[in-house]
């Protein structure tokens, strides 16, 4: 029971931020529907461009790593007396 009071007790926390943040507190519940409604889908929009580039731009360093270390190993190797 009391985990479940701390839990709640975080999440307004988070939402009075998020009020405030945004000065959603002023505004009538319509308009904070609209202001939601807005928000909400930029933030997934940024999350998932986030996460379909970072992991492009991942895997892209990750095969030239390789890349770049084969390279280096051969070329050691054809130094090496």
């Amino acid at each position: 029971l009391d985990l479940y009071r701390r839990l709640w007790y975080y999440f307004y926390v988070l939402r009075c931020q998020y009020e405030v943040l945004t000065c959603s507190y002023l505004l009538e519940p319509w308009e904070k529907v609209l202001l939601c409604g807005i928000i909400i889908p930029i933030l997934v929009m940024l999350f998932y461009i986030a996460s379909v580039f970072l992991s492009t731009s991942v895997w892209v360093l990750s095969s030239s790593y390789t890349y770049l270390e084969a390279s280096l190993k051969a070329m050691f190797t054809l130094w090496s007396f």
